[in-house]
């Protein structure tokens, strides 16, 4: 089980910039929106609002937060979202290990 997770964010001149670390999560988030809707339709979505306020698109996600509250959250965000990862983790357990629904047998092709 994951406890513990330490993202790799860039830095320059003392700065820490997550702006590529989050693009390339919610790179990953639009490949699959799909598989991504049931998480930012519960209560999970709260847990993720690190990365989401850190990039345009995952701002639109979180509309009940003000910009005053979107920027105090991307201010701090290099340092919570490691633990935003690993309760997403946490949260998606069992999504990971539900069974997968069979699929239907492939048509057996006519020799003609």
């Amino acid at each position: 089980m994951v406890t513990d997770y330490t993202p790799m964010f860039m830095n320059h001149l003392g700065q820490v910039i997550i702006e590529d670390w989050v693009t390339g999560f919610m790179t990953g988030f639009s490949l699959a929106p799909d598989a991504w809707m049931p998480i930012v339709l519960s209560p999970t979505r709260h847990k993720l609002r690190p990365i989401l306020a850190s990039n345009e698109l995952g701002r639109s996600l979180l509309p009940e937060l003000s910009p005053t509250d979107l920027s105090n959250i991307q201010d701090c965000a290099h340092n919570t979202i490691g633990a935003a990862v690993v309760e997403l983790h946490k949260a998606t357990r069992k999504l990971r290990r539900a069974p997968k629904p069979a699929r239907p047998p492939k048509p057996k092709r006519r020799r003609q």
